[in-house]
């Protein structure tokens, strides 16, 4: 689990190992055309279970 602020760090980095990432979009729309998260969920508890049923 990590909890970042970095699209390219942080969501690209998980995409160059080969791990999922979950973006918590919180009414903000995804914008970066290079990489994109594996899972976008619109509040916390929607993170944790996608994290907890990986």
């Amino acid at each position: 689990w990590v909890v970042g602020d970095s699209p390219e760090a942080d969501i690209g980095g998980a995409a160059a190992v080969g791990l999922p990432s979950v973006w918590l979009h919180r009414g903000r729309s995804w914008s970066d055309t290079r990489f994109a998260p594996t899972r976008i969920v619109d509040s916390l508890i929607a993170a944790v279970s996608v994290v907890l049923s990986s």
